[in-house]
């Protein structure tokens, strides 16, 4: 458990605390309710849109990768083959409802690159594995862009927290830190 707490990491963005993952369990334990879209049925191709049972997405340009290694490259770490290759520019994810958490298993499509997801202006630290965020706050859209060209994305998990009050999430969050940190003090 205290490894996923401290994957975390609290960021206060334009007014919004948001907390960050890098780990899918612990992203998902702190939702109350979640779905993850595997994209098992997407198109090949290139794409400008695509609408979704809970969602749309509207990009300048994205790639759907089926089982193509050669055109995509390797899936992410958690993938199946199947995912997104997003080219560099703004990707909007406007969903139906309003939602608080939004991540997914991310990937390098070219090995020389260092691409890094950012998802509303928060970075990933990381190169591949799982990224997401939680809001203190639901709202419908979030845009994914990156640093770099050549990012591929797969498993998009979103849902909603109980937490309804900004400093009620904050203290929560940094409670969590302090319990994980105080277990690592002990184990030490």
């Amino acid at each position: 458990m205290a490894v996923g707490l401290a994957s975390s990491l609290l960021v206060s963005v334009a007014n919004a605390t948001v907390i960050t993952f890098t780990d899918r369990a612990s992203f998902e334990t702190a939702l109350t309710s979640f779905s993850t879209d595997d994209y098992t049925d997407i198109t090949a191709g290139l794409l400008t849109s695509m609408d979704r049972s809970d969602y749309t997405i509207a990009s300048p340009s994205m790639y759907g990768c089926v089982n193509n290694p050669t055109s995509c490259g390797l899936p992410p770490p958690a993938g199946d083959g199947i995912g997104l290759f997003h080219y560099l520019g703004a990707d909007t994810f406007t969903f139906d409802t309003a939602i608080n958490g939004f991540g997914f298993d991310f990937g390098q499509t070219v090995n020389t690159f260092t691409t890094k997801p950012i998802i509303d202006g928060v970075t990933s630290l990381e190169l591949q594995g799982f990224f997401g965020i939680i809001y203190d706050e639901a709202k419908t859209t979030f845009v994914l862009n990156q640093n770099r060209e050549y990012l591929i994305t797969d498993n998009l998990t979103y849902g909603v927290t109980a937490v309804s009050e900004p400093s009620t999430l904050a203290i929560f969050a940094l409670g969590l830190i302090c319990l994980a940190s105080r277990r690592f003090k002990k184990q030490s």
